[in-house]
């Protein structure tokens, strides 16, 4: 199944704004629960690329990279309150990176829908 961002077009980021470029790395910024928060950031491709979360507190944060066509090309949506993906970029391009603060409905895990602080680091592994 072919998963596009809903706002990957040209037209959407025009209408909206560019939020989240010339993002800092690594950044550290708060994230209620049931949010989400984007940066975008140019990868070279064939370079490797590892993206990581860091949180503070022990929600379920999940972690989204999208190609400029609104491709999803890695994700993290495991129930951890940290999350990293690595991934090789197939062309030279800026990427989205969506953090989010998922809302549990289980029962079980409901005790993880605060409030958390997340650092978003990234690094190029080269070749």
């Amino acid at each position: 199944m072919i998963r596009r961002h809903p706002f990957a077009t040209l037209a959407c980021l025009l209408t909206f704004g560019l939020t989240g470029c010339n993002a800092r790395n690594p950044e550290t910024f708060n994230l209620r629960s049931g949010a989400s928060t984007t940066r975008y950031v140019k990868f070279e491709a064939g370079k490797r690329v590892e993206i990581r979360v860091k949180s503070e507190k022990d929600s379920d944060v999940d972690l989204f990279v999208y190609d400029r066509n609104g491709m999803l090309v890695a994700k993290d949506e495991e129930i951890n309150k940290n999350c990293m993906v690595s991934f090789k970029p197939e062309a030279t391009q800026t990427y989205s990176i969506r953090v989010v603060n998922r809302v549990l409905l289980d029962s079980c895990y409901q005790y993880k829908n605060v409030d958390n602080r997340c650092t978003l680091s990234w690094q190029v592994k080269g070749s």
